[in-house]
């Protein structure tokens, strides 16, 4: 069981086949609390995945002149809308699993400072 990665689970669980509207995809889409308390959310940590595609993004001012992200190792000039996995966001595996732990934790901190 210790050797079996994360995905290896997923696949096996059904989690990365799930739909939005699946049972499991309903279940796992959202976040419960135990209590069914709720969560103000004030930082929006946007995770870019494989494909960079920005058409739906309409905010002033945060595309450079070539049409991307304009960012300071994920922050931005906006408070509380940072970016995490983009490439090149800091070294070359930013936008890799095995890379983008660096990333995120120089945003925590920066969210923490």
């Amino acid at each position: 069981m210790g050797n079996k990665t994360i995905f290896w689970w997923f696949d096996k669980l059904g989690i990365l086949k799930a739909t939005n509207t699946s049972t499991m995809g309903k279940i796992i889409h959202h976040v419960f609390f135990k209590d069914n308390t709720k969560l103000q959310v004030d930082n929006i940590i946007w995770s870019t995945g494989f494909i960079q595609n920005y058409s739906w993004l309409d905010i002033d001012d945060i595309f450079n002149n070539k049409g991307m992200i304009k960012h300071q190792r994920g922050l931005t000039a906006i408070r509380g809308l940072y970016f995490l996995g983009l490439p090149w966001q800091y070294k070359r595996g930013s936008s890799l699993l095995q890379g983008v732990g660096e990333d995120a934790k120089y945003i925590i901190n920066h969210m923490n400072s």
